[in-house]
């Protein structure tokens, strides 16, 4: 067997360490360092290459929406904070790891299960006046962050998942807004305030196939609401000044 002479043993000893594979955790800490230095770039590559090397830390795909959040990149954001909130579901045990000030001791069976609610409610609740406050001083991607926070702790409550909606209202990423209420309207079907917000905001974009389709959607809700039956007709007829300015027949098509 060959033997390494000293200098050989030596250059290993000194050099060794930079050769060492990079672990999710470092990462993770990297990228976040850089998050808060603003260097948005480089922190998401380094989360990145953490998800790679362990795509189950609900925290990392959590850092990632926040950097493609501060990016304007609202609809992978949403993604990213949609893979967090998958995970926590799965793994109710890491929602300790939440950034709080208030001290966590986690408790077992009944009791664990009964702390582990009552603690999320207030961590949501302490996010969404959080981002009510972020948002009354301008701090829109700020408030976003909070908002997305209380939704990912407690989406059994329409008006967390809906101030976040608004926020992407007022931004005008209609995408992100759309995916956003559509998921309110899972939890409460009877949001009439979130059909007109949508359809109002469609009509100011100059997009009446898509405002429409919301008019139709209210109108299985609330079927005798006056406001919904009059913007249909009138959204319609827009659709079909639309087709017929392209040189297309608007009396033959079915998806009106």
């Amino acid at each position: 067997m060959m033997k390494l002479g000293l200098p050989i043993v030596l250059f290993f000893l000194t050099f060794a360490p930079s050769f060492a594979v990079a672990d999710p955790h470092s990462l993770y800490l990297s990228a976040y360092e850089k998050f808060l230095q603003a260097n948005l770039n480089a922190a998401e590559s380094d989360i990145r290459d953490s998800l790679k090397l362990d795509a189950s830390i609900a925290e990392s795909h959590h850092l990632l929406a926040r950097i493609l959040l501060r990016q304007n990149r609202n609809e992978e954001a949403n993604n990213s904070f949609r893979m967090a909130q998958h995970i926590r579901r799965t793994n109710r045990e890491t929602i300790e790891l939440m950034r709080s000030s208030r001290p966590a001791q986690m408790l077992t069976g009944v009791e664990g299960v009964g702390f582990l609610a009552t603690y999320a409610t207030d961590e949501a609740k302490k996010a969404y006046y959080l981002g009510k406050v972020a948002l009354r001083q301008g701090r829109w991607q700020e408030a976003a962050e909070f908002f997305f926070k209380a939704r990912n702790l407690d989406a059994s409550k329409p008006e967390y998942i809906n101030a976040l909606g608004n926020v992407y209202l007022d931004l005008g990423d209609m995408i992100a807004a759309e995916d956003i209420f559509q998921e309110s309207l899972k939890t409460n079907p009877l949001q009439r305030d979130v059909y007109v917000s949508m359809i109002e905001k469609f009509g100011e974009q100059a997009k009446p196939f898509q405002a429409l389709q919301w008019s139709r959607k209210a109108q299985q809700v609330f079927p005798s609401d006056r406001y919904f039956q009059d913007r249909e007709l009138y959204f319609e007829h827009q659709n079909r000044r639309r087709l017929f300015s392209e040189g297309k027949d608007p009396y033959l098509r079915d998806d009106l």
